[in-house]
């Protein structure tokens, strides 16, 4: 909408000095008439084209400053923001405890008190059914049984108190027994297709607690929020992982080597 020049002369006339600049400061923002109008008072005021120039180069000056400010401040905040990351970054174990949650926690020292109930059972039947031979005579798989089963107690311990090297004991003791139950899942489906008919629900409860706790208990362990409660690296996890091979590998060599005695196969 278009306004006459008598218009803007009723508004202008009661405006301060100040604001008749803001007009030609701003002209863009006005009718040409507008403009007109406030540099005529202006002059009427004593105002000189030289004065308002002036005051115009000021003005822009002092936007210039602002905007300069403004920036900076914008840089600063950024820089401080970049800094606080930086920091969080720098002090794991805040991160820690918002990264595993109490239900994760928990989760995985109650598996491992159930896993370790169930080795102990295991242990004292297999004292009580078989013939005790010299530990040297053990297989690789009992030693490494009878040394978790003390080794669990102590390892959830230091679980507890939130240190590293529990969770590498962990790691490598889960990881061999995951291991071994997809070889014992994979002989377990291959029974069932044979002998379908002969299954009982017993032997089906056997197998989901035999290879589902250390199964469950691995895969908690290796969570992205698990290993980041106790700082574990990707790169870290060859460690267990080389451990569980070679047991593994051993009791494969000394199955395959000798008759050895399997008093501890649980």
């Amino acid at each position: 909408m278009s306004f006459s020049k008598e218009h803007f002369q009723s508004i202008f006339e009661e405006k301060e000095d100040q604001e008749l600049l803001n007009v030609l400061d701003l002209k863009e923002e006005y009718q040409p008439e507008a403009v007109e109008v406030a540099t005529e008072f202006l002059h009427s005021r004593g105002w000189s084209d030289e004065r308002i120039e002036e005051a115009l180069f000021s003005r822009s000056q002092e936007r210039e400053k602002e905007a300069a400010l403004a920036a900076k401040k914008k840089e600063v905040d950024h820089a401080h923001r970049f800094q606080q990351k930086l920091d969080t970054l720098d002090a794991p174990d805040e991160e820690i405890q918002v990264g595993l949650s109490p239900r994760t926690f928990y989760c995985i020292l109650g598996l491992s008190a159930i896993w370790w109930m169930l080795c102990c059972y295991w242990m004292y039947m297999s004292f009580i059914q078989i013939e005790i031979f010299p530990f040297s005579e053990w297989s690789v798989e009992g030693k490494t049984n009878i040394l978790m089963v003390l080794g669990i107690p102590v390892a959830s311990i230091l679980f507890w108190k939130k240190n590293r090297i529990s969770w590498f004991i962990f790691a490598s003791y889960f990881f061999l027994k995951t291991l071994a139950s997809v070889f014992s899942i994979g002989l377990s489906i291959r029974y069932l297709i044979l002998d379908f008919l002969s299954i009982n629900p017993q032997f089906l409860i056997n197998i989901f607690i035999y290879n589902g706790i250390p199964i469950a208990i691995t895969i908690l362990l290796v969570s992205g929020r698990t290993r980041q409660f106790f700082s574990i690296k990707n790169s870290h996890l060859i460690i267990p992982i080389a451990i569980a091979l070679g047991l593994t590998g051993l009791q494969l060599f000394q199955s395959f080597s000798t008759s050895g005695y399997s008093d501890f196969q649980f």
